[in-house]
C-alpha cells in the first residue's frame, strides 16, 4: 500500500492555521516527519506542463520511495499561478514486492489530481499490486529516437544528463521505464531516480537520471532534440536490445568452481598381459608410419613454394580470421584484451586506448573502443565508492590509493560523464585534507 500527499495553494490546509501552499489531503497514517520530507518534494517550473519524479528520503528510521507529479493548475485563490503536486510514498520493502518498475506507477496510475477544489481531507491508501506493467525489453522507445534499443543502457546505475524539451515530460518517462527495465533484478531498478525536468531549485543529489532543455557544462548522454546518443556496448546493452535473460541472470544464480572430489575407487585392469604387450606395438608403429608420411607430403608441398613478393597482397587481418591463439606480438588477442583491462584497472587509460587503436582489431571492431571507456568509467564509480568506504573506517592510505587511480583514469578527457566524476572525486579529496 501507498500513502499519499496533494500539496496545493488554497485558502484552507489540512493543518490548522495554514494557507498558501500546503498540504491540502494525505494519508491519515502517513508519520508526520514523512509528511515534512514529501512536502518539500513539490518543486516546480512553469516552462514544464508536466513534471515526473522519482525520489528517496529518509524518515522514521526507513528509506521511501516518492514519486510525484506535479503540473500548473491555473490560478489560485489569490488570482496568482498555482500548480498541484500529488505524491504517492512508498516504502522500500512494499517497493520490492511490486512487479511493476516506479516509471510504470507514474505514467499508469489513474488517481492522479489535477486540481484541488474540495475541503481538506484524509485519503485512503493505495493498492497498487494490481498495477499493469507496461515497460518492457526490447527497448523499443530508444530504439525509435536513436535507433538502437542498447541505448537504453546508457543511464547506467550513475548520474546522468538527458537533454529534452519541456513538453517530453511523458516520453522521457517512457524512455526511463525501458531503462529501469535493463536492471537484471527488478528490485534494483528502485535506486535508479529521476526527473523529467531538472528544476533550478532541485538538488542534484535527490537524482541520478536528470533532464534539462539545454546542454550543460557537464555535457549529455543523450539528446531527444537532435537524436544523439552514446552507444553503449556489453551485457547490459545487449539485454537492451533482446530482453533476454541468461539462466544465470534469471534466477540470480553466483556460478562457482566445482567441488574437487577425490576419487574412492581403482580401476581394474582385464587385459590379458600378453595381448596388451602386442596391442601396443602396433600402435607405436602405426604412429611412426604416418608421421614419416605427413614429413614427406610437406617437403614436397614447401619444395615448390615461395615467399609472397613486394607486390602480392597479403590476406586482410580480419577478426573473423583469426583464432583466439593467433600471436598478436607477444600476446594472443585475448591476451591483447587482457592486457588492455589490465591497464585500465591500474588508471593507466591513455596507453590502454593506444594498445588498442594501434591494433589491426581497432579498425573492424569500434563499438569495443567505446565499451573500454565505459568499463574505465565504471571503474571509477567502483574505486570512488571503495575510497569513501576506506575513508569511513579511517584508512587513508586506502583512501589515498583509490583516489590516486580514479585521478589518473579521469585523466582520459574522453571517459563518460568526466565532470560529475571528477566533482564526486575532488569532493573526497577535499574530505582527507
Amino acid at each position: 500500500m501507498a500513502f499519499q500527499l496533494v500539496y496545493t495553494s488554497y485558502p484552507v490546509s489540512l493543518s490548522v492555521g495554514r494557507s498558501g501552499f500546503s498540504t491540502v489531503a494525505r494519508s491519515s497514517d502517513m508519520p508526520e516527519k514523512l509528511v515534512v520530507k514529501v512536502e518539500k518534494c513539490g518543486i516546480y517550473d512553469s516552462r514544464a506542463p508536466i513534471i515526473y519524479s522519482h525520489r528517496i528520503v529518509e524518515a522514521n528510521g526507513g528509506k521511501w520511495h516518492v514519486l510525484s507529479r506535479v503540473c500548473d493548475s491555473g490560478t489560485d485563490y489569490t488570482n496568482r499561478n498555482n500548480y498541484i503536486a500529488h505524491h504517492l510514498v512508498i516504502s522500500s520493502e512494499e517497493a520490492m514486492k511490486l512487479e511493476v518498475v516506479s516509471a510504470d506507477i507514474l505514467l499508469n496510475w489513474g488517481g492522479w489530481r489535477d486540481s484541488w477544489n474540495e475541503e481538506p481531507k484524509y485519503l485512503p491508501e493505495v493498492d497498487l499490486s494490481g498495477l499493469a506493467r507496461t515497460s518492457r525489453l526490447p527497448a523499443s522507445k530508444w530504439a525509435a529516437i536513436f535507433g538502437d534499443a542498447g541505448c537504453a543502457a546508457i543511464l547506467e546505475n550513475s548520474p546522468a544528463w538527458i537533454r529534452a524539451e519541456p513538453s517530453d515530460s511523458k516520453r522521457l518517462l517512457e524512455l526511463f521505464g525501458e531503462s529501469l527495465c535493463v536492471f537484471f533484478n527488478i528490485g534494483d531498478s528502485w535506486q535508479a531516480t529521476y526527473t523529467t525536468f531538472f528544476c533550478p531549485g532541485d538538488s542534484p543529489q535527490d537524482f541520478m537520471w536528470r533532464a534539462i532543455p539545454f546542454v550543460p557544462d557537464q555535457g549529455v548522454c543523450a539528446d531527444l532534440v537532435s537524436g544523439k546518443c552514446v552507444f553503449p556496448h556489453g551485457r547490459p546493452a545487449d539485454y537492451a536490445r533482446t530482453g533476454i535473460l541468461t539462466n544465470t541472470e534469471r534466477l540470480n544464480l553466483k556460478v562457482s568452481k566445482p567441488l574437487k572430489i577425490e576419487r574412492k575407487y581403482r580401476v581394474v585392469e582385464t587385459q590379458n598381459k600378453k595381448t596388451s604387450n602386442i596391442v601396443t606395438a602396433a600402435l607405436i608403429v602405426s604412429i611412426l608410419f604416418l608421421l614419416t608420411a605427413i614429413g614427406v607430403l610437406a617437403a614436397i608441398l614447401f619444395s615448390g613454394s615461395s615467399s609472397p613478393s613486394a607486390g602480392e597482397p597479403l590476406e586482410s587481418l580480419e577478426p573473423s580470421n583469426i583464432s583466439q591463439n593467433t600471436s598478436y606480438g607477444a600476446n594472443s588477442i585475448s591476451g591483447l584484451k587482457s592486457k588492455i583491462a589490465s591497464l585500465i584497472e591500474s588508471g593507466d587509460v591513455m596507453t590502454a586506448l593506444s594498445l588498442w587503436d594501434s591494433s589491426p582489431l581497432a579498425a573492424n571492431d569500434p563499438h569495443y573502443r567505446m565499451s573500454l571507456l565505459s568499463s574505465a568509467g565504471r571503474t571509477v564509480d567502483k574505486l570512488l565508492l571503495s575510497a569513501e568506504e576506506l575513508l569511513g573506517n579511517s584508512d587513508l592510505a586506502g583512501t589515498r590509493r583509490d583516489l590516486y587511480i580514479a585521478e589518473r583514469i579521469l585523466q582520459c578527457e574522453e571517459i563518460p560523464r568526466r565532470a560529475d566524476r571528477l566533482k564526486n572525486l575532488n569532493t573526497l579529496k577535499d574530505k582527507i585534507k
